[in-house]
């Protein structure tokens, strides 16, 4: 798979995963228990093409933008998706 495809799958994984995470506090702070628990098991799962990707490059350079773009993926996430939720 080429480099740019899999940025594009990390870096919409990670404003996935940020939106479960904020939708996780949601859940929390209205004490919704079930919605919580669903929320934080599937978490884990959302990280597996980060880090299938990050085990299959064979630079460091590679592993670098693959970082880096969960980074980036992340803090678009906070800042467009947060608003909303809380």
């Amino acid at each position: 798979m080429k480099m740019k495809y899999k940025l594009l799958i990390v870096f919409f994984t990670a404003l996935a995963l940020e939106l479960n995470s904020i939708s996780c506090f949601y859940f929390l702070m209205h004490k919704n228990w079930t919605g919580m628990f669903l929320m934080a098991f599937v978490n884990p799962l959302m990280t597996l093409p980060m880090s299938h990707f990050s085990i299959e490059c064979t630079t460091f350079k590679e592993r670098f933008y693959i970082a880096l773009t969960f980074a980036f993926g992340f803090g678009i996430g906070v800042i467009t998706i947060r608003p909303f939720i809380i």
